[in-house]
């Protein structure tokens, strides 16, 4: 489980990288980190926001946390 300290210190390496945190998928959204919080047939609503944009022709990769701390 991810605290909000590891939390915060992903969105620093994020901001170091001249990337945005942001609340909210968009068609401007380039990567998804997701969390390991939920079962994965359990998809949230970023997740499925992202899937649809992606459907659409937009640009989006979609990583879990773990993928991303490997970065």
């Amino acid at each position: 489980m991810t605290t909000v300290q590891q939390l915060y210190e992903a969105m620093q390496r994020i901001a170091d990288c001249g990337g945005k945190n942001a609340d909210n998928v968009t068609k401007k959204t380039d990567l998804l980190i997701v969390g390991g919080g939920s079962p994965r047939e359990k998809k949230s609503g970023k997740v499925r926001k992202a899937e649809e944009y992606i459907e659409k022709g937009i640009p989006i990769q979609i990583i879990s946390e773990e993928e991303f701390l490997q970065m």
